[in-house]
């Protein structure tokens, strides 16, 4: 190459360089801007109403609302990981401080009273295994995932409360005989329908009762039945946010400060009122909601999503009378809830000590789980019969 030759490619290198230094220049600016102004805000909002006791009083949790309402902040985790080891404080309740590790389970949020399995919760993190209530559950999820799928029963059996036993007594004191309502909520996707009297049925059941605990989801704060519900003399309390780390030890919290438990709606807080000793009652007219325009894979998805009636209908019947916790209630909170699937620490630490071993074989392919499962399922029947029996039950029935 000649002189001249060669001075013209280096600058052709060097523009190319200085092109290539200026475009990540302008990355590194959007990414911050988009940091700062959209999801960001939404990080930094969580990590204040972390520190609210929204139990005592909700005035915190309701102004971060009227931000997010005020400044048009997306209600979005920036890391789709992390957002699934916060969800509800859940996997913390599980796993700890090792939540976010790729060692530990993806867990189901919720309870789907259907076929349905939420990708956020068991695929896009590409779990090694997963964890749900029960074997309903499990099943549903073997239908589209081969993973070991390990039930561990209601997670709120493994929050610590957000009071001491202290702090609680008092409250319980000064509450005296108390009734924990759930209304049915709003979401950023959907309303419920204004209706007047849609909280007539919570004076019938407050009778006998010298306090009303309203357990209002955090997204509901600024609606206007709030107001009505306190100028009705109840007191409104919340368990946070969506990505709240400790939203399931307020949860568990407002659980214990209860005698019974009444709702509009069948939803998770069925089953954790009735692991923790608490008389669950459906009561009033089931809530109806407007949902908001959605896109065509929304839609599908929405359509995916659609609980089974018949599986409602059997919930709403077996918790219709207000007359404690027997058979039927137990029996249906065990079927969804998995009362009996409870696990030890020690179980727990099994369960992600299999979850880390099928990491290490398959350096984190999904497709290579079923066969390193059924690898590992032969070794532990050898030298660990407790995680033989755990990683045996999780398995889809044929492979195990």
């Amino acid at each position: 190459m000649t002189p001249k030759a060669a001075g013209v490619a280096g600058d052709v290198r060097n523009a190319v360089r200085r092109l290539g230094s200026f475009n990540a220049h302008v990355n590194r600016g959007l990414n911050a801007a988009f940091e700062r102004f959209g999801k960001r805000a939404y990080v930094e909002l969580v990590e204040l109403g972390e520190r609210e006791d929204s139990i005592a009083d909700v005035a915190g949790l309701r102004a971060i609302r009227e931000r997010i309402a005020r400044d048009g902040i997306e209600l979005r985790y920036p890391n789709r990981l992390r957002s699934a080891a916060r969800i509800y404080g859940i996997k913390p309740a599980l796993f700890g401080d090792a939540a976010e590790a790729a060692d530990t389970p993806a867990v189901e949020h919720g309870l789907f009273l259907g076929d349905y399995t939420y990708p956020q919760d068991t695929v896009y993190s590409a779990p090694m295994t997963c964890a749900t209530f029960s074997p309903f559950r499990r099943v549903a999820i073997h239908k589209r995932q081969s993973q070991p799928v390990f039930c561990v029963g209601p997670y709120v059996g493994y929050a610590e409360p957000y009071y001491d036993r202290a702090r609680t007594a008092a409250e319980k004191w000064a509450l005296g005989r108390t009734l924990l309502v759930y209304p049915s909520h709003s979401t950023e996707d959907s309303a419920m329908r204004h209706d007047p009297q849609r909280f007539a049925w919570v004076e019938k059941a407050a009778a006998g009762f010298d306090s009303v605990l309203v357990s209002v989801h955090w997204w509901d704060l600024t609606e206007p039945y709030v107001d009505q519900l306190v100028a009705a003399g109840y007191r409104v309390v919340s368990s946070g946010m969506t990505h709240d780390r400790r939203f399931l030890s307020r949860q568990r919290t407002t659980l214990e400060l209860a005698d019974a438990v009444a709702g509009d709606g069948i939803g998770t807080h069925v089953g954790y009122a009735v692991a923790l000793g608490k008389p669950f009652a459906f009561t009033g007219r089931r809530a109806d909601a407007v949902v908001a325009r959605r896109t065509r894979d929304e839609r599908l998805d929405a359509e995916q999503a659609r609980v089974h009636e018949t599986i409602v209908a059997e919930l709403e019947a077996a918790f219709a009378h207000p007359d404690g916790i027997g058979p039927e209630q137990l029996a249906a909170a065990n079927k969804y809830w998995g009362l009996d699937q409870l696990k030890t620490p020690q179980q727990l630490a099994d369960i992600r000590a299999i979850t880390a071993d099928l990491l290490a074989h398959t350096r984190g392919f999904v497709g290579l789980v079923p066969a390193a499962a059924r690898r590992l399922l032969a070794r532990y029947r050898a030298d660990f019969p407790s995680r033989a029996e755990l990683l045996a039950d999780a398995m889809p029935a044929e492979r195990a």
